[in-house]
Formats: C-alpha cells, sequence, structure tokens
C-alpha cells in the first residue's frame, strides 16, 4: 500500500532522487554493527546481567548515531557537489534522523526476539505500519520525496516510543546507558560473535542494495532508476518472509544443543524456504504485470522485465538462507563469512559494475540472478567442505508433525504454541 501511494503520486524523475538519496542507506547500514546480536547466541549466559548489557548496548547506539551524523555531512557535500540540489540534502537529513531513531531502538527489539515476545513485536510493527500508510497518503496531497522522507522519520519515532514502552515496561531495562564499565561490555560483545555477525550482515546488504547504488554512481538518469527502484521494491516483497525464516532458524538452532535436531530443524527450514520462494516465482509470473499497474501505472512491461531477473536472484538466495543461520549459530560465523559471504558479494560486485556499466538499468538487473546462484553455490560449497551438516530429508519430518498436531489441538487453540522437542 506505502509503495503504490508514494510510487503513483511522486513523478518518476522525483521517486528516482527519492531512490538515490536511500540507496546511501547501504553505507549508514555498514556502521550499524548490532552488539546486542549477542543475545541471539548467548542469551541464556547473560540474562542474569541484562539490565547492565542493556545499558551498554544502548550507550553504542548513540555513539552510532554521532557517527551516523557525521558521515550524513560528508555524503551531503558529494551530492551537493554533484546536483546542487538543497531539496536533496533535506531528503538526506530525514533519512539520517530515521536511521538514528531506529539504531536506538533495535537492541530493544532485539531483547524482546530472544526473550519470545513476539506478540509485542507484532503489536509495535502492526501499529507503525498503519501509521505508515495513513501517513503515505499525504503524498497525494504533497508529492515529493521531502514529504515522503518527513513521513518516514515519523513512523521510525513512532517505532521507537513504542519499542521503549514496551521494553521498558516488562523488562526494566530501558534505564540510562551510563556507568562505569559499559564500553568494556560493548567491546567483549564485538570482538567476539557480533562484529562477525555485521560484517555478514553487510555481505547480505551490498547483494540486496549495492545495485542501485552504483547505478547512481554510472549516473543513470533519475527516470532510470526510479524504474529500477520500483522493480526492486517489488521484488523485495519476496524477502520478507524469508528474512523471518532465517531469524526464527537462528533463534530455533540456539536454543537446541543436539546436532541431528539441529541438522533436522535446519532442513526443515530450508524446506519451507524452497516452498516459499518457488511460490514467489510463480506468483510474480502469473500476477506481476498486475502488481505493477497497480503500484506504478506506467512503464509495466519494462519494469516486469527488471523484476523477473531480481525475483529469480532472491529466490535462490532465500532457499539457501537458512545455512546462513546453520554457519552462524552452529558451527563458526568467522568461516561462514569468509568462504561463503565474501566471495558471494565478491562475484555480485563485479557483475554489477560490468553489467551494469555495459547494459544500464536492464544489464544490472540481470546481475541479480547471476549474484543469487553465486551466493548458492558457495553457502552450498561452504556447508558441505567445513560443517558437519548432514541431510535429514523427509517429506514430513517428526518435528511436524508434532507440532501439526498441537496446532489442531485444542490445547492449541487456546494458548500460545511452542517448538516441541522430539
Amino acid at each position: 500500500v506505502v509503495t503504490t501511494l508514494v510510487v503513483r503520486s511522486l513523478s518518476r524523475q522525483e521517486y528516482g532522487m527519492l531512490s538515490l538519496v536511500m540507496s546511501y542507506g547501504l553505507i549508514f547500514n555498514m556502521l550499524n554493527v548490532s552488539v546486542s546480536a549477542i543475545l541471539i547466541r548467548d542469551y541464556q549466559k547473560l540474562k542474569g546481567r541484562m539490565d547492565e548489557y542493556m545499558q551498554a548496548f544502548l550507550l553504542f547506539s548513540f555513539i552510532k548515531s554521532g557517527l551516523a551524523l557525521l558521515l550524513s555531512a560528508v555524503i551531503g557535500c558529494f551530492l551537493y557537489r554533484h546536483y546542487h540540489s538543497m531539496a536533496m540534502l533535506l531528503v538526506l537529513l530525514l533519512t539520517t534522523v530515521t536511521t538514528v531513531l531506529l539504531y536506538v531502538a533495535e537492541p530493544l527489539s532485539v531483547l524482546l526476539s530472544v526473550r519470545f515476545q513476539q506478540p509485542a513485536l507484532t503489536k509495535i510493527n502492526l501499529v507503525a505500519s498503519l501509521a505508515n500508510m495513513l501517513l503515505s497518503a499525504g503524498a497525494i496531497l504533497v508529492p515529493t520525496a521531502l514529504f515522503v522522507s518527513a513521513k518516514n522519520a515519523v513512523v521510525s519515532l513512532i517505532v521507537l516510543a513504542l519499542t521503549v514502552a514496551y521494553a521498558g515496561f516488562r523488562f526494566r531495562s530501558a534505564g540510562a546507558p551510563v556507568g562505569p564499565g559499559r564500553l568494556r561490555l560493548v567491546k567483549e560483545c564485538f570482538v567476539g560473535f557480533s562484529v562477525w555477525s555485521h560484517l555478514s550482515g553487510i555481505m547480505t546488504d551490498i547483494i540486496y542494495r549495492a545495485d542501485l547504488l552504483i547505478l547512481g554512481w554510472l549516473g543513470t538518469p533519475f527516470r532510470a532508476m526510479g524504474n529500477y527502484n520500483v522493480a526492486l521494491q517489488m521484488a523485495n516483497f519476496a524477502k520478507l518472509l524469508p528474512q523471518i525464516m532465517q531469524y526464527n532458524c537462528s533463534l530455533g538452532l540456539s536454543h537446541r544443543e543436539d546436532p541431528r535436531q539441529r541438522d533436522e530443524m535446519t532442513f526443515l527450514f530450508i524446506k519451507y524456504s524452497f516452498l516459499l520462494s518457488l511460490a514467489t516465482l510463480v506468483g510474480y509470473g502469473l500476477f506481476g504485470r498486475w502488481g505493477i499497474q497497480l503500484i506504478a501505472g506506467s512503464d509495466v512491461d519494462h519494469i516486469y522485465a527488471l523484476g523477473f531477473y531480481m525475483v529469480g536472484g532472491l529466490c535462490l538466495f532465500n532457499t539457501f538462507r537458512p545455512f546462513i543461520s546453520y554457519g552462524s549459530v552452529v558451527h563458526d560465523i568467522r568461516e561462514c563469512f569468509l568462504f561463503a559471504m565474501v566471495p558471494s558479494t565478491v562475484v555480485a560486485l563485479a557483475c554489477y559494475g560490468v553489467m551494469g556499466y555495459r547494459w544500464g538499468a536492464d544489464g544490472m538487473a540481470k546481475a541479480n540472478l547471476v549474484a543469487g546462484l553465486a551466493m548458492s553455490i558457495f553457502m552450498l560449497l561452504y556447508i558441505h567442505t567445513r560443517t558437519s551438516f548432514r541431510w535429514r530429508i523427509a517429506l514430513v519430518t517428526e518435528m511436524e508433525r508434532a507440532l501439526f498436531a498441537r496446532v489442531w489441538s485444542k490445547r492449541a487453540a487456546s494458548g500460545p504454541v511452542e517448538m516441541p522437542v522430539p
């Protein structure tokens, strides 16, 4: 709904300018080291000192925010020298504000996740999504990139306020991040799991988002940038459920010790990731043009062709996402980064640069398919040569049978469903 309102309301040139500025979010994400990611792996060990750790995580969020503001000043100077647009600078400022607010909310969201407070997170996301839709309707009256950027900042403020309210009420851990020793705790979390988790996230983000940034550097016209970003937004719907599945695969693996159970759980997530990817590809083939017509209203065939390559690459990538969870939680996250993520990203960047330079937006879209194939190959090579994973193939696993039985029972209907342990 939001994409439709924004794309339909803004001119393609205005949307292209917004796309260019937001593509620099890739650089901001490189700053977004999540030291709180250590909770996904070590929550059971750290929960006795949770207030102390949360204060350290929030302190680090404020440090990241200061760096993001400095970085935005540098990017602003670069953009102004090339485009001489004050509106573009204001869009960049509001985008930075949005980023900073989400930086602060992130450690509290992770805490809610590892304590399995998904109902609270669902409420937060529901309210934020409804606010996003309502505010986006204002783009009909004020069809500018500046309005959309201001709207995004307001929505991120709502997310922060609700996250702080839920986390502070439930865990009493949203206090002021001050006191001696907090930076030491940040360093302890950063130098181990978190830095490698962040680097892996950067590699994934580059595969997902560097194409739009490179198109901007190649001097692609705003209209072509706008069309490409419409296709990219359509394709991005294909990664939402697989991202959720990967995150929950990590949570599930962190609560399992038995190697066989971990292998079965990983296979289970891969199976459903594959089925989702297959359904996504078929769905785009059947309904993609209709969706683009609804969202964009023009250049439908061109955007559909661009999106088909992007969706294909994402479906390949999404199928094997659970192996990232396995490598990060069960095996060695450093090896997952070095042997799977780095070579995948190098191949993706090479394809983006060469094919984008040679064939423009069309070549860049095809490069997405090559990047997805490369990621699949390198991930499978890493899993089979560096880890102890063994395929536990079954049409319906014992874990699924137990879970389905719980879901269908009256007992499950009267309370929350927990993943059973075979």
